[in-house]
Parts: C-alpha cells; sequence; structure tokens
C-alpha cells in the first residue's frame, strides 16, 4: 500500500490565504483498458482493410499514438500480412 499526503496552500493576488481544503480520499485508476474489439473496413472493395476500428473498456488518450509505438502483428501463423500506419487525421 502507497500513502499520498496531499498539501494544498494558496494565495491570491490579495495576499488572502485560501480556505483550508481537507482531503480524505483519493483514486487511482492502475486497471490498463481492454481491447474489446477489432474491426476491418474495405470501403473501395480492393480486397484489403482500408480502416481498423478498435474499441476499448473504456476512454483511452491517443494524443501520444503514433507510428513508433503502435504495432500490428499476426495472430497466428499463416494469416494475412499486415502492414500500415497510424494517420491522427483519420480518427
Amino acid at each position: 500500500m502507497v500513502l499520498y499526503i496531499i498539501t494544498f496552500n494558496a494565495t491570491d493576488a490579495a495576499g488572502n490565504d485560501a480556505t483550508v481544503v481537507n482531503v480524505t480520499s483519493v483514486t487511482f485508476d492502475t486497471v490498463l483498458p481492454t481491447l474489446i474489439s477489432a474491426t476491418t473496413v474495405d470501403s473501395d472493395a480492393h480486397g484489403t482493410a482500408d480502416r481498423l476500428t478498435l474499441t476499448f473498456s473504456e476512454q483511452v488518450n491517443i494524443s501520444n499514438i503514433n507510428n513508433d509505438n503502435l504495432s500490428l502483428i499476426e495472430s497466428a501463423v499463416g494469416s494475412p500480412f499486415i502492414s500500415g500506419t497510424y494517420s491522427p487525421g483519420s480518427v
């Protein structure tokens, strides 16, 4: 168990101290989101997926996802070849 003690100290522009704030509990979400589903769309009917949609168990922050940290890996021997890049503008 980790105990955090949180102290707030503030003064406004006129020099008035803020009212004391008592924090009785803090909740940290330590459970990673899980992948619920992955779907593909072949919008141009060329036989290849043009879009991959991933659905997670909770909201995720995608602002730091890029082609260096997003990988698509074959799930089984003989599964189709996977290639592509992440484009933040297409979200």
